[in-house]
């Protein structure tokens, strides 16, 4: 309550606070019908918008996208890795549901025939996942795009209106009704502008959150690749290590086993 107020009576005060609510109330209902034909589907694109910048706030939340235990899941999978334990990694990914766990898990349990084919797979799969991080953005795109051409087109549209009716009436009378008419026309485009401003301000951010998430994500599923395909290629080195021995050994055990015959010595 105003401080003015405050040194009046209270029930003269709570009437007098009263008819100030009903005067903003007349106020903005006033504003918003002058807008004419225009201005409902300037409140639905407020609307909209609202809805857009809601629901991406709840979606977009790091810990819903890159939760902590899937991020250091990827982080410690060398870990995993020398354990022979990424089976269990592949659950790790699972739980709890994210994109950065769908993406870790197609990694995981596809089989790859190169390191560059697990790499473009993995990728079309983050893509997968980006764009459906991105859904919503593009009607906050629309409704920045829209708006201000809706208002404009709302207060060129008054203004022909104006300016048509007028009458030859008398000169004072037909200024101050031109000024008025004027007025009334420019609502649209001051809606139009409210609405867009601060949307313009949501679609940055959202955007941007997007982009550092799609480059931490491309950093852990990465690094995911090259600890799979090190390891793969660790078993073929440690196999080709043992098989000079094993060789060696079975032309021993031939040399042992042949022994030529005592014509077979004449002979040479």
């Amino acid at each position: 309550m105003p401080a003015i107020l405050q040194e009046v009576p209270g029930p003269l005060a709570r009437c007098l606070a009263a008819d100030g609510l009903g005067a903003a109330s007349d106020s903005v209902f006033q504003f918003f019908i002058s807008g004419g034909i225009f201005m409902p589907f300037l409140l639905l694109l407020s609307f909209l918008a609202i809805a857009v910048i809601i629901y991406k706030s709840r979606g977009l939340r790091w810990s819903l996208v890159l939760p902590d235990s899937v991020v250091e899941g990827m982080r410690r999978a060398e870990d995993w890795a020398a354990a022979g334990r990424l089976d269990d990694l592949a659950g790790v990914m699972r739980t709890p549901p994210s994109p950065l766990g769908r993406i870790g898990e197609h990694a995981l349990v596809t089989h790859f025939e190169s390191k560059d084919e697990a790499r473009g797979g993995v990728q079309a799969n983050a893509r997968e996942e980006i764009v459906h991080l991105e859904s919503g953005i593009a009607l906050l795109e629309v409704v920045i795009t829209v708006a201000p051409l809706l208002g404009l087109l709302g207060t060129v549209s008054g203004l022909v209106g104006v300016f048509s009716d007028l009458n030859g009436a008398g000169e004072a009378e037909e200024h101050a009704r031109i000024a008025r008419g004027i007025a009334e026309a420019l609502n649209t485009t001051i809606a139009g502008l409210a609405i867009a401003v601060p949307t313009v301000f949501a679609h940055s951010y959202f955007t941007k959150k997007i982009e550092k998430m799609a480059v931490r994500m491309e950093v852990l599923t990465g690094h995911l690749v090259n600890v799979l395909f090190r390891r793969q290629q660790s078993v073929p080195d440690s196999q080709a290590a043992e098989s000079p021995t094993e060789d060696a050994g079975l032309c021993e055990d031939a040399e042992i086993l042949y022994h030529p015959a005592s014509s077979e010595r004449s002979e040479f």
